[in-house]
């Protein structure tokens, strides 16, 4: 263990890296694999929410063209539809 005052950190060696230990605040930082990993984990939930999203617009506009399809048949019959 590398203690650095000057950073305010312990530099700890471990598996052929440096980890990082904040004094200050009494936690290790996160490291570039977590940070990485992290990016990835939010990255994959937005592509999932996006696709939701989406879903979601093509099951509206799909309705919203049956209800119109369906006024439509309404009409021809002589019945107003309700607005």
């Amino acid at each position: 263990m590398l203690p650095s005052t000057v950073l305010g950190l312990e530099l700890r060696p471990e598996g052929g890296l440096v980890r990082f230990h904040d004094f200050a605040a009494g936690e290790d930082l996160d490291g570039f694999e977590d940070v990485t990993i992290g990016r990835a984990e939010t990255e994959a939930r937005t592509r999932t929410a996006e696709e939701r999203a989406s879903d979601a617009e093509v099951r509206t506009s799909t309705a919203d063209e049956r209800v119109r399809r369906l006024e439509a048949q309404l009409r021809k019959l002589g019945v107003e539809p309700e607005a």
